[in-house]
């Protein structure tokens, strides 16, 4: 009867545990080591990474990274794409894969960069660099998607990003 009476309330628990199978994760994600013509550095270009699971599938993958004139990495970036970046109050390098457009897409993470006062801007040069980069590779990142978001000096909107997928908790980007 004691067998009994454990098994039902491990049963019981483990059903409460697992009500949302919709998950976010955040961690580090570091890029170590560089090259530009014959320049070669061991600096790391740290990206803050937030992950959307739906039970165990990776729906939506986010990395984000500010970079300044100072980072070697600043290199990797054509002078138009420099300029650009330059002439923002804030800006971010993203790396995103989205799983199924459907369920959440580039579109709609822009779209909640947009409400911050964010544009999205094209940076293809430093995205040729980031493509070809051994860490990226690794990883498996031939998937993911490469572009900036510049906060606008003139913006009068809140500088922090919203995130708030359907079914997940919300995430604020700072």
């Amino acid at each position: 009867m004691v067998k009994r009476a454990l098994l039902v309330s491990i049963l019981l628990i483990s059903a409460c545990a697992n009500l949302s199978k919709n998950q976010t994760l955040t961690e580090d994600f570091v890029v170590r080591g560089g090259k530009f013509g014959n320049q070669t550095w061991n600096d790391s270009l740290h990206f803050k990474r937030t992950s959307w699971y739906a039970e165990l599938t990776l729906v939506y993958d986010l990395l984000m990274a500010q970079i300044g004139e100072q980072s070697p990495f600043w290199q990797w970036l054509s002078v138009s794409e420099k300029q650009t970046l330059l002439a923002c109050k804030k800006h971010y390098v993203v790396v995103a894969y989205a799983q199924d457009s459907q369920k959440i897409s580039h579109g709609t993470f822009k779209s909640f960069a947009a409400e911050a006062g964010y544009s999205s801007v094209a940076l293809p040069q430093f995205a040729n660099y980031m493509r070809l980069h051994p860490d990226f590779n690794q990883n498996s990142f031939h998937l993911y998607s490469v572009f900036g978001l510049c906060l606008d000096n003139s913006s009068p909107k809140r500088e922090n990003i919203s995130l708030q997928f359907p079914n997940f908790t919300e995430v604020l980007i700072k």
